[in-house]
């Protein structure tokens, strides 16, 4: 392994706006398969790079009938304002708990991704409420109960960043059409498989579900229980594509921009959409950066 050569973060910064250079890689999908037309969405211009801090992601595995899941989403709340903008938050609906039954939990809420996730991860099978931080201690301790969430987080931020991700969107409403651009810049010399993924979540979905906190809301249920950061859809598939590679070294201030298309489904609500993409090391799993940004802009 490499020795690192950690620099002041006045200098590391200086460092990568004097050497960064952009380049449009054609991502492809984690299995190889067909290349994304990036011409679809014409790459617009990145505002100047901001200082290298790093975030974290808590996967929060849930479901509608899941009785104890309510007091997780409230904590998982309020670790999100102990570290605000650091703490990215991605509500799973999977497993046996997300099951749509019969009214008022009859809407499924499950995705394709957060299935694929749960089966591979294992978190539903040890129960809900459960989540994973930046994905760490797999394959033997990266399912967390809630308990557990708070040390974990605060232990993740304090990792050093390796990279940074800036993210813009740009929403056409006549077409549904959304364009996502994120763009890497690598802080250190590295020779690591890295994939990216592009997650569409959504807030505010107004539905039933199971509580029994009265601290939280009525019980048995919350008819009017407010979901939030609910994955809605991955955009680039549920693995992601690749990014880097570890046969190739990427050097300290290299940056690559990556954007995908998506049509927004009728039943989405645009204005409560957020697009969630994340980096991770394709041999460990872990999630090294993450950034989270409006699908259409409030300014």
């Amino acid at each position: 392994m490499k020795a690192m050569i950690r620099l002041p973060l006045f200098l590391l910064t200086a460092l990568v706006l004097a050497t960064a250079c952009d380049k449009i890689e054609e991502p492809y999908l984690r299995d190889g398969s067909k290349p994304v037309d990036t011409s679809a969405c014409p790459v617009p211009a990145f505002p100047a790079l901001p200082a290298p801090v790093q975030k974290v992601l808590l996967e929060d595995y849930t479901g509608h009938t899941c009785v104890n899941c309510p007091g997780a989403a409230v904590l998982a709340h309020e670790l999100q304002g102990e570290y605000p903008g650091r703490l990215i938050v991605m509500a799973i609906h999977a497993g046996w708990f997300a099951q749509p039954g019969s009214a008022p939990y009859a809407t499924d809420y499950r995705t394709v991704t957060g299935s694929a996730w749960d089966d591979f991860f294992g978190v539903g099978a040890l129960g809900n409420p459960n989540g994973m931080i930046n994905r760490a201690g797999y394959p033997t301790n990266h399912v967390l109960g809630p308990a557990n969430w708070a040390a974990k987080v605060a232990l993740e931020m304090t990792r050093t960043p390796i990279l940074t991700l800036q993210l813009i969107t740009e929403y056409d409403e006549a077409e549904r059409k959304l364009c996502s651009h994120a763009r890497t810049t690598f802080l250190q010399d590295l020779n690591l498989d890295l994939s990216i993924g592009f997650y569409l979540v959504e807030d505010s979905i107004v539905s039933a579900q199971k509580n029994n906190d009265p601290g939280v809301g009525p019980t048995p249920d919350i008819l009017d229980y407010t979901h939030k950061h609910m994955l809605r859809d991955a955009i680039n598939g549920t693995w992601g594509s690749s990014l880097a590679s570890a046969d190739t070294t990427t050097t300290a201030g290299h940056q690559i921009v990556t954007s995908y298309p998506y049509t927004l489904p009728a039943q989405f609500n645009a204005e409560h959409c957020k697009v969630i993409v994340f980096i991770y090391r394709t041999d460990t799993w872990e999630i090294v950066q993450v950034e989270e940004v409006e699908a259409v802009s409030k300014d």
